[in-house]
């Protein structure tokens, strides 16, 4: 069991840590990390490398039930769903500063030119959704802005996600312990026979290693450097003692000029106030999935001697008559067992149902989901929700749609720093000018409650039979929400249509109309007076 002597957010991880990797290049704080990712993965992926049952009177094959995958998938649905950026002019902000300066319809076409290809290049959208399962469980997402000036143009720029394993965040500005100064990669190698671990590192100008540090001339005027170095993997945590080794990747620190903004853009999950890293969503559930799997594991075992039998005697062991040697009990269908007068051979009185097993690992699910903001409609295990008014779903569904909606916004906060970012290093590797163009990440939440089709259907027909809606609307929504594609000139067929059912249902109301038209208003009141005597 790993120890737990330092008490960090992974806490509720370690007691189920099979074994302690330690690694030399790492404080006990990041190996707890490390650890917790490996955990939360075993457990999504349903491999009990690292996470271990204590099973009651066995340990042969216990059942390991993917819980924690089928709750993290559930929950994948709603965050980040319909993922895409926003490419647009900040005409609208500038209207509030008169002295802004408006990106150009040339500058927004070349941004859209631009994003488009990259993340088509990238796969960004693909990366996206694949990308947040393992965020939930996790809890840490980086992405990673690099670029070669010798690839083709328009190919210089790259996006991806590396593994939080390999993010190591610095702080060393003393007066904000809240700031990253800097960000490593770490990755273990080898140097010969040494043990060694590379080294990949970005600074500001904030940062202490920096070239510029304490200097009095604008931020703004000074970009991030980059360096790599491999180092012994011994006496690595100690500045002092710490020692560089030869490798062929080794680089020194070069100034990116243009670029001054660190390129690891971390998103943290259920983010806490001071915590450099975030929390997984599996965080606090370790006990509920073990509890689960022990429960399955129990019943199965259960069922197993229930059906085979298990026997008490007090006769001793059968004996061989021709040999004189003590043999096996012969047990089957259409045999026999004779005993001894005086001795006794029963079969133990097993369970005779396996329901409180089945009730208990239902309450635990249920409480897994419920910490999760998982209803049974957000998992798809409802029934009858037919039959339940829109307002009724919703309020089942509306904690995994908070849940969701507040994980959207740390997502796209991140993000759309990251695509401002961005615009930097087009500037600088691909020479695209995209002045004040505003890039934002977005997702959609307003339609994660599935669509309910009927109901909206319903809603549309009854609104244009009360003269609410105008045909033309509701053919808009029917195309935009409903998928309907419709002929040009269609709403134009469909009044003529409706006008020639209404005169062949009424032939007389065209001429009625027509004649009270052609009245004059003295006529209409002489009429109408003549009628009331």
């Amino acid at each position: 069991m790993a120890d737990t002597t330092l008490q960090t957010p992974y806490a509720t991880a370690m007691p189920y840590v099979a074994t302690k990797a330690s690694a030399g290049w790492v404080d006990e704080y990041d190996n707890q990390r490390l650890m917790s990712y490996d955990l939360y993965d075993d457990l999504f992926n349903n491999t009990p490398a690292q996470f271990k049952l204590m099973l009651r009177g066995t340990d042969e094959k216990p059942i390991y039930v993917p819980t924690a995958k089928g709750i993290i998938n559930a929950l994948a649905r709603y965050v980040g769903k319909n993922w895409g950026i926003q490419v647009k002019s900040n005409a609208e902000d500038a209207e509030l500063d008169p002295t802004a300066e408006v990106a150009t319809d040339e500058q927004v076409a070349a941004a859209q030119n631009a994003f488009g290809k990259l993340i088509a290049r990238e796969r960004l959208l693909s990366v996206f959704r694949s990308g947040v399962p393992e965020w939930l469980r996790r809890a840490d997402w980086c992405w990673y802005v690099t670029a070669d000036p010798l690839k083709a143009e328009g190919r210089r720029i790259s996006v991806r996600v590396v593994d939080p394993r390999r993010y190591f965040p610095l702080n060393n500005d003393t007066s904000d312990l809240s700031r990253v100064t800097g960000q490593e990669l770490r990755e273990e190698t080898m140097v010969g026979d040494t043990a060694a671990v590379l080294v990949q590192t970005y600074l500001k100008y904030t940062d202490p290693g920096h070239p510029d540090y304490g200097s009095e001339e604008p931020p703004e005027g000074f970009p991030i450097t980059y360096q790599v170095q491999a180092y012994d993997q011994k006496d690595f945590l100690d500045p002092t003692k710490r020692k560089a080794l030869a490798h062929p990747e080794n680089l020194p620190q070069t100034i990116l000029e243009g670029i001054t903004a660190l390129p690891i853009y971390h998103i943290r999950n259920n983010e806490t106030t001071d915590d450099p890293f975030g929390r997984s969503d599996l965080s606090g559930l370790e006990s509920v999935i073990a509890g689960i799997n022990q429960s399955w594991s129990d019943e199965d075992l259960s069922l197993a001697f229930m059906g085979i039998g298990m026997y008490w005697t007090d006769s001793g062991a059968p004996v061989d008559e021709t040999t004189g040697q003590a043999t096996s009990w012969k047990l089957g269908p259409k045999r026999v067992i004779e005993v001894d007068e005086g001795t006794s051979f029963n079969k133990v009185d097993g369970i005779t149902s396996v329901e409180p097993f089945q009730t208990h690992i239902s309450g635990l699910k249920e409480t897994a989901q419920a910490t999760m903001g998982l209803s049974d409609v957000s998992v798809g295990t409802a029934e009858n929700v037919t039959a339940e008014s829109g307002i009724a779903l919703a309020i089942r569904f509306s904690p995994t749609q908070d849940t969701a909606v507040n994980k959207n916004a740390i997502i796209n906060g991140v993000l759309t720093q990251m695509f401002h970012d961005l615009k930097q290093w087009f500037a600088v590797y691909e020479g695209i000018d995209m002045g004040e163009v505003v890039v934002t990440s977005v997702t959609d939440n307003a339609n994660l409650l599935p669509f309910d089709r009927e109901g909206r259907w319903q809603e549309l027909m009854e609104g244009v039979t009360a003269g609410v809606f105008t045909p033309e609307y509701a053919v808009s929504v029917l195309e935009e929400e409903f998928g309907y594609v419709f002929p040009a000139g269609y709403v134009d067929d469909l009044t003529a249509a409706n006008a020639a059912k209404a005169a062949a249902a009424d032939p007389f109301a065209s001429r009625t109309g027509a004649e009270a038209g052609s009245a004059t208003d003295e006529e209409l009141a002489a009429s109408a007076d003549a009628t009331q005597e």
